[in-house]
């Protein structure tokens, strides 16, 4: 794969590739294609309906494969790609929607002779969710022995540079809506966090934050993040960037509040203001690392990181989970994404 990305960064072994469709997702699956040309694309155009023209438009281009982002709204357009692509040798693709996504994880059982499906919202159930859970038992356990030394640290760090406490507790939202404190190295000053950890001073901080969130705030929908942000100590801004505030949440692993790979958990403000179709990352216990943390992190919108999640839990498999945290180190050494 390291060969295959060299390659396309010097434009070789590209695909051709045309896009269809006049969407929000067209748009971005083409911004994605150019700024990304690792992935391995060579963009021919946006076209926004497969009709006669699209069709001698391509005849004239060597096309590899044509990517579809709507089909359930111009299906004629789509089957004649579909032939069109057929006759050619050409690889078709299309975006999937919610609907799709859910129904490739269904049963099928008879109830009276009559044949019912259902749709599962994830593959971890059963032998799935016990299998999980002791890997993230043992997962956790031998991950607190290893960086045991850096966690002492880092917490000799923050005790130095600013004083207790070590452990800010931020009230976050798991499975099934249930809530608990996630645990992290306090990375502010202590007058700006929040919380009932910190009393009067955690609301005075908490209406510092409601100022700072609308001038600063770098994300769209119902999660925010703070560009600058000014209550970050010095020593807060480097443990963030390398995300070693996040080391103590093993201990939410263990305590069975969170698993090693999942969702990120949003605070029960940002949960009030999920969509209906936000909910569905709900389905599952929280993560320290995820898809969308590797495909990523803070550079995603809020949108783009809960269809990763959702994908993830409904296309959950161990080896899936292995990748996520093999490909984590790699992402946060290259700290993109993270601030």
């Amino acid at each position: 794969r390291l060969l295959k990305m060299i390659f396309h960064r010097f434009g070789l072994g590209l695909r051709r590739t045309a896009i269809i469709g006049n969407q929000i997702i067209a748009n971005q699956i083409r911004e994605t294609l150019l700024n990304r040309p690792s992935l391995g694309y060579s963009l021919l155009g946006v076209y926004e309906h497969f009709d006669e023209k699209t069709e001698k438009n391509l005849s004239q281009k060597k096309v590899d494969e044509i990517i579809f982002t709507d089909p359930k709204s111009d299906e004629e357009g789509a089957l004649r790609a579909i032939d069109f692509a057929n006759e050619r040798d050409i690889t078709f693709k299309y975006s999937a929607d919610i609907f799709a996504t859910i129904s490739s994880n269904m049963a099928i059982s008879a109830v009276a002779g009559i044949p019912i499906i259902e749709l599962g919202r994830t593959r971890l159930t059963g032998w799935g969710k016990i299998f999980k859970r002791l890997a993230d038992i043992f997962g956790s356990l031998f991950l607190i022995i290893i960086i045991s030394p850096i966690f002492l640290l880092v917490a000799l760090v923050i005790l130095f540079e600013t004083g207790r406490p070590i452990i800010y507790k931020n009230e976050r939202v798991g499975a099934v809506g249930k809530k608990f404190f996630a645990y992290k190295f306090r990375s502010l000053y202590q007058k700006y966090c929040t919380g009932e950890q910190f009393g009067k001073e955690g609301e005075l901080a908490l209406e510092k934050e409601s100022e700072l969130i609308k001038k600063q705030n770098a994300k769209n929908g119902p999660v925010y993040k703070i560009k600058n942000d000014p209550r970050i100590t010095p020593f807060g801004r480097f443990i963030r960037k390398w995300s070693l505030d996040e080391l103590p949440q093993f201990f939410n692993v263990l305590r069975g509040e969170m698993s090693l790979v999942g969702p990120r958990p949003h605070q029960p403000r940002e949960v009030e203001q999920y969509q209906k179709w936000h909910r569905t990352v709900l389905a599952v216990k929280p993560g320290i690392t995820g898809l969308a943390q590797i495909s990523g992190r803070s550079d995603l919108t809020f949108d783009e990181e809960a269809r990763l999640d959702i994908l993830y839990l409904e296309r959950w498999n161990i080896i899936q989970d292995l990748i996520i945290i093999t490909k984590t180190p790699f992402v946060i050494l290259l700290s993109k994404g993270a601030w």
